[in-house]
């Protein structure tokens, strides 16, 4: 039986403690570094400098449980601190919060015209779309906070996939090189305070950004198998990409480059020399093995990678390996608890595993997933994004024994408000009551493969298989426990299994926590969509509108070739989440006398540009490079233009297209280059970035 990646190390001697939810990992971690002796190195895709550690009584009396404050404490100490924070990219600048928390309506925040590609505009969206306002000026005020903090020392790490979206997504803590944290928590309030109990309830959390609930896993590691997640970090801090943060006087957050080479303080020296073996393939679950993988970019700190690896690629994809090892070994039970399940491999491999299993009566395949996905956590590469063919497909091999699920917080009708959702942030997989790979990575997404059109350049993830009888059925015995509201058995059965089925089905009608997931209860026919109402096309029409990417004042004087203008779609209201999901058209078109001429079509791609003049499910577009050369060369000095978006409703599950649509309009003027300077004192106002060479 194989169970671990066969080009990586594996680990023996470990004490693995896993924690289900925020609280007990938030407050260990605590006590962790203010143990600290010599050094902590942490890793993140973002941390706050006020995120509280403690919120229900320290084991630490009397002792301050803010982030910031507790890693001063180290470092005041003598403790050496080492922080590694995501950058998403080197114009990333402010972005002023919404009026009124409305992402349709923001104010006029600064933003980099990006070269001529309009990527430092249509990354705008992608920050609108994943709630990450102010993301840059809270690391600026995490690292202010420990800037004249003795041994204290904080970069922040840009991801080699500058075209589009790209992160350092890894979770760790090492302590003194002898303790390990990882797993998906954040030490952050951005998109949702990460602190939560297992009851999911607003006392005592952050509720000031969003109110929605947070389900997570981490867990803590004591052994050799800290040797890797320390090393991964030196990796990162010698020969990573990395940045100091700026702040000049009219408030912009600017990025300056590490130079390359060793960085000041160099760890290579804590890097560890003993050695360990490979897998043989006949390990089994009375070993207690432990294994560290990761998903790790091309052309990232290649030449620091550690020489326990041996991956014959050049990028390392042991994460989606991972997921592939342990779905294929299955032979009771697949348990998946995952922010995004679309990489086509895995359900590859998951319909595999149901047929090669169908005849076993006692095999079950359950899926655990937000009950509102987040979207820009699944743009990437070799992705379902319409997954109704996979479900039914998995339907038919297993019937009731395959289920979806996820999990809201309270009363609530079919259109579940996002706000009573517990988000399944988690990375999990669980098989057999004996294996389970726990970690940064989703199985899907940008974190296995990276975005569109690379296939090499994932974000990094770090995440471990634990080979572990007793510590794997325990872990799976208290996350059911939770999910089910009452206790189930300390060995795997069956009829726990089919508890969720039961308990969603009667839950679909009393408003409680087990829900089934929408496509999947859609497709059983366990649960039915939420109606249309009757004017919505007419209330659509009426109300939606598109956003631009730059401030809506200077659509009368776009510059054509300076600037690659990106566009989204409102739609108001929004569809029942429950039923119907959207689909989107778009076109711009060029008039030479507007509106009294014939008009023509100028092309536009999806923000990982891809075609949109079919329906597809990308809500933004942006005018491509070769419309915007096409536009200079059909226009004398300027000529009007039209962005249009066309809208459709389709069913949940089904990618067919739409047989009614919405048209939703947004007029502009485009302009000659050589117009600019006419207009260059009204434009240095309206956009203060513009800079005429």
């Amino acid at each position: 039986m194989t169970w671990f990646v066969d080009y990586l190390p594996v680990t023996t001697g470990n004490d693995v403690r896993i924690y289900v939810d925020g609280r007990e990992y938030c407050s260990d971690l605590h006590v962790a570094i203010n143990e600290a002796k010599s050094s902590i190195f942490l890793t993140g895709l973002h941390f706050m400098w006020d995120f509280r550690l403690e919120r229900i009584g320290s084991r630490l009396t009397g002792a301050r449980t803010e982030l910031a404050w507790v890693l001063a404490n180290a470092g005041m100490r003598g403790v050496s601190v080492y922080l590694l924070v995501n950058q998403f990219w080197t114009t990333e600048h402010d972005i002023i919060r919404p009026i009124d928390n409305r992402p349709d309506r923001l104010k006029e925040g600064t933003w980099s015209a990006h070269s001529g590609d309009g990527q430092g505009l249509h990354r705008r969206l992608l920050v609108e779309q994943g709630g990450l306002y102010n993301y840059l000026p809270e690391t600026y005020r995490l690292f202010s906070a420990l800037a004249q903090v003795p041994n204290v020392n904080c970069y922040t790490d840009i991801h080699p996939q500058t075209w589009g979206f790209g992160t350092h997504h890894q979770k760790t803590v090492v302590v003194d090189n002898e303790t390990a944290f990882l797993g998906g928590i954040d030490l952050t309030y951005i998109d949702g305070d990460r602190w939560d109990t297992n009851l999911h309830q607003t006392y005592n959390r952050n509720t000031s950004r969003t109110e929605r609930y947070w389900h997570d896993i981490h867990c803590r590691i004591r052994g050799d198998a800290v040797d890797f997640v320390r090393d991964n970090f030196v990796q990162r801090w010698n020969h990573g990409n990395l940045h100091r943060l700026t702040k000049y006087s009219n408030g912009r957050i600017l990025a300056t480059p590490v130079p390359s080479g060793p960085r000041r303080p160099n760890l290579e020296e804590v890097k560890g020399a003993k050695s360990y073996p490979k897998p043989t393939g006949k390990e089994n679950e009375q070993d207690r093995l432990i294994q560290i993988v990761r998903s790790m970019p091309a052309d990232y700190a290649r030449e620091g990678a550690p020489s326990w690896n041996e991956s014959k690629e050049a990028w390392e994809r042991s994460c989606k390996d991972a997921y592939l090892i342990g779905i294929e070994a299955a032979q009771r039970y697949i348990y998946l608890e995952n922010q995004w399940i679309a990489d086509e491999h895995i359900w590859a491999a998951l319909l595999n595993s149901a047929r090669k299993n169908q005849n076993n009566p006692n095999f079950r395949i359950l899926l655990m997933l937000p009950h509102h996905p987040l979207r820009s956590a699944g743009a990437g590469r070799n992705q379902e994004l319409f997954i109704g063919r996979e479900i039914e497909a998995l339907v038919a091999s297993l019937g009731d024994r395959f289920g979806m699920y996820s999990l809201v917080q309270g009363p609530h009708s079919n259109a579940v408000p996002t706000v009573a959702q517990i988000y399944v942030h988690s990375k999990i997989l669980i098989v057999d009551d004996c294996w389970a790979l726990i970690g940064s990575a989703n199985a899907g997404g940008i974190s296995l493969e990276g975005h569109y059109p690379h296939g090499d350049r994932p974000d990094t993830e770090l995440s471990a298989i634990i080979l572990d009888k007793s510590v794997v059925s325990d872990f799976r015995r208290r996350l059911w426990s939770e999910h089910l509201g009452n206790p189930v058995s300390t060995e795997y059965l069956p009829s726990d299994a089919d508890r969720f089925q039961t308990l969603a089905h009667q839950r679909a009608h009393d408003g409680q926590k087990l829900r089934f997931f929408p496509a999947y209860g859609q497709i059983r026919g366990a649960s039915s969509p939420s109606s249309l109402p009757s004017n919505w096309h007419r209330m659509a029409e009426l109300y939606s509108v598109i956003v631009p990417s730059f401030p809506g004042s200077i659509a009368s004087a776009l510059p054509v070739g300076w600037i690659r203008p990106s566009f989204r779609v409102s739609v108001k209201p929004s569809p029942p989440s429950f039923g119907d999901r959207c689909l989107y058209q778009w076109r711009c078109h060029l008039f030479d006398k507007f509106p009294d001429s014939t008009p023509t079509r100028i092309e536009m791609l999806s923000l990982n540009g891809e075609a949109v003049d079919d329906f597809t499910v990308y809500s933004s577009a942006y005018i491509s490079d070769a419309g915007a050369r096409q536009i200079e060369r059909l226009m004398q000095d300027e000529a009007w233009g039209v962005i249009e978006c066309r809208v459709g409703l389709v069913s949940w599950d089904k990618p067919a297209s739409p047989k009614r649509a919405i048209s939703v309009k947004y007029p502009c003027r485009f302009i000659r280059r050589s117009r600019i300077s006419e207009l260059s004192q009204e434009l240095r106002r309206l956009l203060p970035l513009w800079n005429p060479k």
